[in-house]
């Protein structure tokens, strides 16, 4: 059996390395507040540069965060079985996946940035207004104070591509898929904040350099947590969306200070 249908099989039900423990509580302690202490340390060392730099941590924040919705856990999950049976094929699959979707990701932030350049600069203080506003309303229905459904696209990257492609090809097509970021599943409201922001700047090199944040902090998992993927039972939204919904949270109470500050003309 070759290691990409090996591969296939083990992740068919949704597990790697059967009957080995699950994520300790110290793991599970670490996951939820490490990148939260990494990102607060980074944003206030930044914001001497400008509130929309000190953004950048939190950006990279919400990114992570994304381990907790559909496509972060499987992506993990997948990984993490990859890693159990050859190394160098984890890091080429790794590799094609970073690459392809950061193509797709700078794309996507530039067209919403030009897309908010049409709109005229008197209209900027409503535009930011409203991007405090999503984010006081995300921030409640993160917390569970609020509920509400959110947009989205419910489609998952198709497994089939590893059969008709090899490995690094799906794994290249994969996170281009993704990387788009509209046409998959979004589990969590800071997404469409970090989207009214980078269409309230109406700038397309910003729009890029956001987005490119947000797809490192997705990405930063696939690298960091493919050992600790092989080994535990199974990874679920169910377990994390949990764990992680505080990472959102603290995000966006910082997009709704500096949307307040950008509104008033603190950039």
């Amino acid at each position: 059996m070759s290691a990409t249908h090996a591969l296939i099989e083990i992740d068919c039900e949704g597990l790697c390395a059967i009957g080995k423990p699950r994520l300790t509580t110290s793991e599970c302690l670490a996951l939820r507040y490490i990148p939260i202490g990494v990102s607060v340390g980074f944003g206030i060392a930044m914001i001497r540069y400008g509130p929309i730099i000190s953004l950048l941590p939190f950006i990279v924040l919400i990114g992570f965060g994304q381990l907790g919705g559909l496509c972060g856990a499987a992506h993990l999950r997948t990984m993490g079985a990859l890693w159990t049976l050859k190394h160098s094929l984890w890091l080429r699959g790794v590799t094609a996946y970073t690459f392809a979707g950061m193509l797709s990701s700078l794309a996507t932030g530039s067209i919403l940035g030009l897309a908010g350049a049409i709109a005229p600069s008197s209209s900027k203080p409503i535009m930011f207004g409203t991007v405090a506003l999503m984010g006081i309303a995300s921030l409640l229905r993160e917390t569970g104070l609020l509920v509400f459904a959110i947009p989205e696209r419910h489609c998952q990257t198709l497994r089939n591509w590893a059969y008709e492609y090899g490995w690094v090809g799906a794994c290249a097509m994969w996170g281009f898929h993704i990387g788009v970021a509209f046409s998959t599943v979004i589990t969590f409201a800071s997404f469409w904040v970090l989207v009214a922001f980078i269409v309230a700047l109406g700038r397309a090199d910003a729009g890029a350099v956001l987005m490119g944040a947000y797809w490192i902090g997705r990405c930063l998992p696939l690298w960091l947590l493919a050992p600790l993927a092989s080994r535990t039972e199974t990874w679920s939204i169910t377990q994390l969306a949990p764990l992680l919904r505080p990472a959102h949270v603290v995000a966006l109470g910082w997009f709704v200070g500096v949307a307040l500050l950008t509104e008033f003309g603190y950039r």
